[in-house]
C-alpha cells in the first residue's frame, strides 16, 4: 500500500481497494500458498478506477483544496482509521474467497480420483471420494454465500464500519462549518481592530489638542487591546480547527490545503422538514433500532410483546428527538432572519454615516463607531448563518442514522 503522497505538504493514504494489486493474495493456513500480484478484474485500471471514482472526481479529491461536498469521499478514501477498518473487512472477504477457490480445486482433484477409482472398480474408494467431493462443494457454496453477503454495500458485516465512517464524516463537517464561521468572523475582527486603532489614534490626537481626556484615550486603548485579543483568539482557534479537519480528511500533520467556503444556507430546506413524515426514513437508518431488531431473544409470545413495546418506545423517542432537532432548526432560522434584519438596519445606518461624514456632520469617533456597529452586525449574521446551516445538516444526518432512539 502506498502510504504517502506529498504535494504541498500533503500526506494521504490510498484505499486498500485502490492498492490491493500491490500486495499478494492472502494465504490460507497451509504451506506453499500461491501468491499473485493483481486481481484479474483490476488489470489495466487507473488509480481512480481502482478506488471506484471517475478520473475527474479523483483528480478533484487529490488536489490541494477541501470542499464541503468532498468530505464523505475524503473520509472514505483517506482517513487512516476508516481505511484500516475497511481493509480488515476486505482482507477477510478475500481470504474466504481464496479458501472457497481452494476447496473447488480440491473438489476437482477428488472428482478425478473418484473417476479413476470407478474405472478400476474400486467401489468403496469411489464412494469415499464422492462423499468428500459433496462435502467440499457444500462448504464452498456456503462460503460463496457469505462472501456475497459481506460484499454487498449494506450488510450486517459492514454496518459498524459504515456507522463509523458516517460519524467521522459528520464530525469533519461540523469542524468545517465551525472553521468557515470562524474565518468569516476573523476577517471582520481584523477590520474592527483596524477601526479601534483609528479610534485610539484619534483620541490621542484630540488629547494633544486638549479636546479629550486621558481617560478617553485609555478607553479607546482598552477597546483596541480587546479587539487584538479577540483576533488572536480567532486565529488560534482557526489553526486548531483546520488541523483537526484536515487530519480527519486524510491529510498529514504538515498538510495545508485551502479550505473552501461552505454552501450558503438554503432556507427552503426547513420548509421541507416534517418530523412525522420523516420518521420512517429515520427508523430505517437508525443504528439503535437496527441493533435491537437483530439481537437474539427468546421466541415466545410474551417476548414478542415485550419487544414490540420496546420498539414502539424507541420509535417514540426517535420522533421526540427529531422534533427537538426540527425546533432547533426553526430557532436557528429565526435567529438568522433577525441577524439579516439587523445587518440591513446597520447598512442603512452606515450609508447615512458615510454621507454625514463626507458632509462634515459626523466626527471621526462617531463615524468609526457607526462602522464598528456595521461590522458587528456582519459578524452576527455570519454566526447565525453558520448555525442555521449546521442545524439543517444535523437534522438531515439524523434521518440517515445519526441520532439516538434511546
Amino acid at each position: 500500500m502506498r502510504t504517502a503522497e506529498r504535494g504541498g505538504s500533503r500526506k494521504r493514504l490510498l484505499t486498500a481497494a485502490g492498492a490491493v494489486w500491490m500486495s499478494a493474495v492472502f494465504a490460507v493456513s497451509s504451506p506453499g500458498a500461491v501468491q499473485k500480484a493483481r486481481e484479474p478484474d483490476e488489470v489495466g485500471k487507473s488509480v481512480a478506477e481502482l478506488n471506484g471514482y471517475r478520473e475527474e472526481v479523483w483528480s478533484r479529491l487529490m488536489d490541494q483544496q477541501l470542499h464541503y461536498d468532498e468530505i464523505e469521499d475524503l473520509v472514505h478514501s483517506f482517513n487512516p482509521a476508516i481505511v484500516s477498518s475497511r481493509s480488515g473487512l476486505e482482507d477477510r472477504i478475500r481470504l474466504m474467497h481464496t479458501i472457497s477457490e481452494r476447496m473447488r480445486a480440491r473438489k476437482r482433484d477428488l472428482r478425478q480420483l473418484g473417476e479413476k477409482a470407478k474405472e478400476k472398480g474400486e467401489t468403496e474408494e469411489y464412494g469415499s471420494f464422492k462423499m468428500q467431493e459433496l462435502v467440499l462443494d457444500r462448504a464452498a457454496k456456503s462460503l460463496d454465500k457469505t462472501v456475497a453477503a459481506m460484499s454487498r454495500p449494506n450488510t450486517a458485516s459492514n454496518r459498524p464500519l459504515r456507522a463509523e465512517e458516517r460519524e467521522v464524516s459528520n464530525a469533519a463537517k461540523q469542524l468545517m462549518i465551525s472553521y468557515d464561521t470562524l474565518m468569516k468572523q476573523r476577517e471582520i475582527a481584523e477590520e474592527s481592530r483596524r477601526l479601534y486603532e483609528e479610534l485610539e489614534r484619534d483620541a490621542k490626537q484630540r488629547l494633544s489638542l486638549g479636546l479629550s481626556s486621558a481617560h478617553d484615550v485609555m478607553e479607546e486603548t482598552t477597546q483596541r487591546i480587546q479587539a487584538e485579543a479577540q483576533l488572536s483568539a480567532l486565529e488560534g482557534s482557526g489553526t486548531a480547527l483546520k488541523k483537526d479537519l484536515i487530519l480527519l480528511c486524510g491529510w498529514g500533520e504538515n498538510g495545508d490545503p485551502e479550505i473552501a467556503p461552505i454552501p450558503e444556507a438554503d432556507l427552503s430546506r426547513i420548509d421541507r422538514m416534517n418530523p412525522d413524515a420523516d420518521l420512517q426514513k429515520a427508523i430505517a437508518n437508525n443504528g439503535d433500532l437496527i441493533d435491537f431488531r437483530h439481537e437474539s431473544h427468546v421466541k415466545s409470545t410474551s417476548s414478542w410483546e415485550l419487544r414490540a413495546d420496546r420498539e414502539a418506545a424507541m420509535n417514540e423517542n426517535l420522533l421526540a428527538n427529531l422534533n427537538g432537532l426540527y425546533r432547533s432548526a426553526c430557532g436557528a432560522k429565526a435567529a438568522y432572519e433577525a441577524a439579516v434584519n439587523g445587518l440591513q438596519a446597520a447598512e442603512i445606518e452606515k450609508a447615512a454615516a458615510d454621507m454625514q461624514y463626507q458632509l462634515g456632520l459626523l466626527s471621526v469617533p462617531q463615524y468609526l463607531s457607526a462602522l464598528i456597529r456595521y461590522r458587528t452586525a456582519e459578524a452576527d449574521k455570519c454566526t447565525a448563518e453558520g448555525e442555521l446551516f449546521r442545524a439543517m445538516e444535523v437534522y438531515d444526518w439524523a434521518l440517515n442514522g445519526s441520532i439516538s432512539a434511546e
